[in-house]
C-alpha cells in the first residue's frame, strides 16, 4: 500500500477542480515536453502532472473529517476507498485549498515552479 504522496488519482482531481496550475508544466526547467507515448505513437499531452508529495495533506484532511479510516493488517497499513468518495471531497478540496497540494517553498522545484507560475499570474 502507499499513503496519498503517491495517489496518482490525485493529478486527475487537480485537473477537475481545477487547481491553478493544472494546465502549467513544473518539469519546464528540464526541458521536459508535452508528449505521452502509447501503442498508437506519441501523442501531444494538455496537462503533464506535476509532484503529488503534498496530496499527503487531502488525506489528513479526509482523517480528520472522518471520511476514511485507516486500517492496520499485520504491519500494514490500508484504506478501502470509493472513487465516489475522493470525487466527491477531492474536487472541493483542491479547488479551495490547492496551496495545500504544493511542498514547502524551497523544499521542491516542481512545485516551486508552480508556485511562481501561479502567483505570477495572480499578480498580473
Amino acid at each position: 500500500g502507499v499513503d496519498f504522496s503517491s495517489l496518482t488519482f490525485g493529478h486527475y482531481l487537480e485537473i477537475k477542480a481545477p487547481a491553478p496550475w493544472y494546465d502549467f508544466s513544473p518539469w519546464n526547467y528540464l526541458n521536459v515536453e508535452r508528449v505521452g507515448v502509447s501503442n498508437s505513437g506519441e501523442q501531444q499531452l494538455k496537462e503533464i502532472p506535476g509532484c503529488s508529495k503534498s496530496f499527503i495533506n487531502f488525506e489528513k484532511y479526509l482523517i480528520n473529517k472522518g471520511a476514511i479510516t485507516k486500517n492496520i493488517y499485520r504491519e500494514m497499513n490500508f484504506y478501502f476507498l470509493e472513487i465516489k468518495l475522493l470525487l466527491k471531497e477531492g474536487i472541493p478540496y483542491f479547488k479551495t485549498e490547492y496551496k495545500n497540494l504544493l511542498c514547502p517553498e524551497g523544499s521542491c522545484r516542481p512545485c516551486d515552479e508552480r508556485r511562481k507560475q501561479f502567483l505570477m499570474n495572480v499578480n498580473e
